[in-house]
């Protein structure tokens, strides 16, 4: 593997090609070893922020360490740093997502919440909706039912304004009824706009009116669950 342009150039491709393809073969002690020089070139700023080859592997290493090695403190500790020290890569919503769901697995919601909002605010489709599930989940360990409520409606809500032009429309209208706050996130704009997708997720039929909220809070748990099974955690 070539890192040209690297200040450390040899020394990058020297530790990605010491047994860095035995990610899918279970605990690995060698892989950790060159996984961890790695990081300390990351650590160092060594390894430019634009080098996908390197955080790719780091993205492998993430998840290695919560499915494979349940090293959860390591695998925040690697999440975080990734996202110090890659902040505009492609793919960096990985991180995000490896950092909450180790934060899940450590019982440490406050701090999942804050990085499944990120999350979100960066993954689309399907991926997002399983952020926003898992944002509600973490809601609800703290007691925050009705916030997790909200999540899930806004979940839904998106949802169908991605894929149902007529819906989006009507949406966009009363979206330009809205004050314009500049650097506001996607996630909070969402979140702004909540009374409004309150209305439609209703008289539109997003969410059934029997669906009341201890049915929502049930499908938010049995998703998450199902989800998390993944990642051989199981939650409490």
């Amino acid at each position: 593997m070539e890192a040209t342009g690297e200040k450390n150039g040899n020394k990058i491709a020297s530790a990605l090609t010491s047994g860095i393809y035995s990610t899918k073969t279970g605990y690995d002690p060698a892989f950790e070893t060159v996984m961890d020089k790695v990081m300390e070139l990351v650590e160092k700023g060594e390894v430019s922020k634009n080098n996908f080859d390197v955080y790719l592997r780091i993205i492998w290493y993430e998840g290695y360490l919560i499915t494979d090695r349940k090293d959860y403190e390591k695998a925040v500790r690697v999440a975080r740093l990734s996202i110090e020290k890659f902040p505009g890569i492609e793919g960096i919503e990985d991180s995000y997502h490896e950092l909450a769901v180790a934060l899940m697995a450590l019982g440490r919601w406050e701090e999942a919440i804050e990085a499944w909002k990120e999350y979100v605010d960066r993954a689309w489709g399907e991926s997002r909706d399983n952020g926003y599930l898992c944002l509600a989940y973490s809601l609800i360990k703290l007691g925050r039912e009705n916030d997790a409520c909200r999540e899930y409606i806004i979940m839904r809500t998106r949802t169908k304004f991605g894929r149902d032009k007529a819906f989006s429309d009507k949406l966009v209208i009363e979206f330009k009824k809205l004050p314009i706050i500049k650097g506001e996130t996607e996630y909070d704009f969402w979140e702004r706009a909540y009374p409004i997708l309150e209305r439609y997720a209703f008289s539109d039929k997003i969410v059934e009116d029997n669906k009341g909220k201890e049915k929502i809070i049930r499908e938010i748990i049995d998703s998450v669950s199902d989800y998390i099974k993944k990642y051989n955690i199981g939650l409490k």
